[in-house]
């Protein structure tokens, strides 16, 4: 028989019943069907409750703009290394508005009005490396920022003619000068 009083005790047969000493357990630590109040002893009016989680304390609240992107203090062991994240930097954008491959060559266009971005902006750093052409590659590993940040930043320099984005020189299947490939594998190995 079942043990609800129904059924059929072959099921069962083979099954072990309960230790010896069950019923000791059961008023050691109490009965699985326990109703919440103790079966012999005071009750108690008050209710157990849990303990409050300790608090965290909340994280300091941090914004940075695009022009603290960069350490500033020259004590610092992070000079020149970039402190936001990179969509700070490109307000969130993805794309570059032109479209710029790794060996295109930049410079700085000398009468623009480098003046008006502010000193340690990554744009102002991006026009002190630009005095000379250097590759797309090249301004990335110096700015240590991603390729794809380098593309949106010099593209919008070059919208608004603060740099001068040079033709590629190619061979007549269409690729890159081996030159110019050249060059840049040079300068990448050299950072």
């Amino acid at each position: 028989m079942r043990p609800d009083g129904g059924g059929d005790e072959s099921l069962y047969d083979g099954v072990p019943g309960p230790p010896d000493d069950f019923d000791d357990l059961d008023a050691d630590f109490g009965s699985a069907f326990d109703t919440g109040s103790p079966a012999d002893g005071p009750s108690t009016s008050e209710e157990w409750r849990p303990s409050p989680a300790p608090r965290r304390p909340r994280p300091e609240r941090v914004v940075m703009s695009a022009r603290d992107a960069f350490a500033s203090d020259d004590d610092s062991p992070s000079v020149g290394r970039l402190r936001a994240r990179p969509y700070v930097l490109t307000k969130g954008r993805t794309r570059a508005r032109r479209d710029l491959a790794v060996e295109t060559l930049v410079s700085a266009e000398p009468h623009a009005r480098w003046h008006l971005h502010k000193p340690g902006s990554e744009y102002r750093k991006l026009g002190q490396l630009c005095t000379q052409p250097l590759s797309v590659a090249e301004i990335a590993a110096n700015l240590s920022v991603p390729l794809g940040v380098a593309r949106v930043l010099i593209s919008d320099l070059a919208e608004t003619g603060f740099v001068k984005v040079h033709a590629t020189r190619s061979n007549p299947s269409g690729r890159p000068d081996r030159l110019l490939l050249d060059r840049v594998l040079e300068g990448l190995r050299r950072l």
